[in-house]
């Protein structure tokens, strides 16, 4: 069975009052018991690992997943701090 991830993953990085998404190229990946257990990426000014714990939450396959994702994050960060 073939398995077709993406080509690149993004990360959003969430300092407070440093918000940002930077995109990979995905390298390899790796697999524990059947399920997708990390992806290892390269930007053009770093190398990262995204969890798949993180996938949806901090990692995501998409620009728009990724943007409506930092949204979310920030949102919450507002609404914590009020």
């Amino acid at each position: 069975m073939t398995i077709n991830l993406p080509e690149k993953f993004y990360i959003i990085f969430d300092v407070p009052g440093f918000y940002n998404i930077v995109e990979y190229e995905v390298e390899r990946v790796s697999y524990f018991k059947g399920a997708l257990d990390k992806m290892w990426g390269k930007s053009k000014h770093s190398s990262d690992v995204a969890y798949a714990a993180d996938i949806g939450r901090t990692v995501f396959f998409t620009t728009e997943e990724a943007e409506a994702g930092l949204k979310k994050l920030i949102e919450e960060r507002r609404n914590a701090e009020a």
